[in-house]
């Protein structure tokens, strides 16, 4: 399978503009809802639907373990692999970010 990139920001001070520190932010990018995570001075990528009931991460909240926590039920999900902390659902799918030298680029199947 092949990955499409689609640029998200012209670089790192407008990802800051846009996602303030330990930030959500829902998008939509090539027709799929994800939640835009910025934590730790990095950027994360999740698809924005928990994979147990479907409820929207963007309105979810991080902790300190880089883990994003769903609003409904909450169950934690690893940024950096998706999995859920005590493996009760499936895991939440990870979308790979990629910093170029004309921007910020989010990488989707």
């Amino acid at each position: 399978m092949t990955r499409t990139w689609h640029k998200l920001f012209d670089n790192w001070a407008a990802a800051e503009k846009a996602i303030p520190e330990a930030g959500i932010r829902r998008a939509t990018v090539d027709g799929i809802k994800v939640s835009l995570i910025r934590y730790r001075e990095e950027l994360w990528a999740v698809n924005d639907q928990c994979p147990h009931m479907k409820a929207s991460l963007g309105d979810g909240r991080l902790n300190g373990f880089g883990e994003i926590i769903c609003p409904l039920h909450y169950y934690r999900f690893k940024l950096s692999n998706g999995q859920e902390a005590e493996n009760r659902c499936d895991d939440l799918e990870v979308y790979a970010i990629e910093t170029r030298q004309d921007g910020i680029y989010i990488g989707t199947y």
